[in-house]
């Protein structure tokens, strides 16, 4: 499934990327109306199966650069394309007790109710790759993917509030792959 999803993503990326937009051509990056995001961002535990992860918690900042499309498309001319930075992050895991630093990037792709001012309830999805340390309990890498799908509300001054669903693994490149998940 996360391999899946990163080969979406990277299929996506290409079939987007910048060019010199002709008449008719499809979705374009309108780099002019470009913007910075900063994130606070707060994740509860929640239980992944394999681990009970009801007692963890996390917090980051996370920096992301959204870019809007150009497109005679329907839901592309109300869509947004984000490269994301997340400088620090940190995961208290409650068993065993361990603080856990870490730092990635990637990407996020949202879709605005409002198109022109890309404003009001949006729905996103975004992964990021992630390395940190120590390892999660359960978990042989120290690097994980992180998928998150959410929805949430942009106002057109400026401050966004969302409500995502977290899942972090590494996608079965490790030999233990105990995914943490949290909302």
């Amino acid at each position: 499934m996360q391999r899946a999803n990163l080969l979406l993503a990277i299929a996506l990326g290409c079939a987007i990327w910048p060019r010199q937009a002709q008449a008719g051509d499809g979705p374009v990056f309108e780099w002019q109306q470009s913007n910075w995001r900063l994130e606070l961002s707060l994740m509860h535990g929640v239980d992944s199966g394999r681990r009970d992860r009801e007692e963890d918690w996390s917090a980051a900042a996370v920096f992301d650069y959204e870019v809007p499309f150009g497109s005679d498309a329907a839901v592309l001319d109300r869509s947004t394309f984000g490269f994301r930075l997340r400088p620090i992050m940190y995961y208290y895991a409650e068993e065993p007790d361990d603080n856990i630093f870490g730092a990635g990037g990637g990407f996020a792709m949202r879709i605005y109710s409002h198109k022109d001012t890309k404003s009001g309830f949006f729905g996103e999805i975004a992964e990021e790759v992630l390395f940190h340390t120590p390892k999660f309990e359960g978990n042989s890498t120290s690097f994980n993917f992180m998928s998150q799908f959410g929805v949430g509300y942009q106002s057109q001054k400026s401050w966004f509030a969302t409500l995502r669903f977290h899942h972090m693994s590494n996608a079965g490149l490790g030999d233990d792959n105990a995914g943490v998940n949290g909302a």
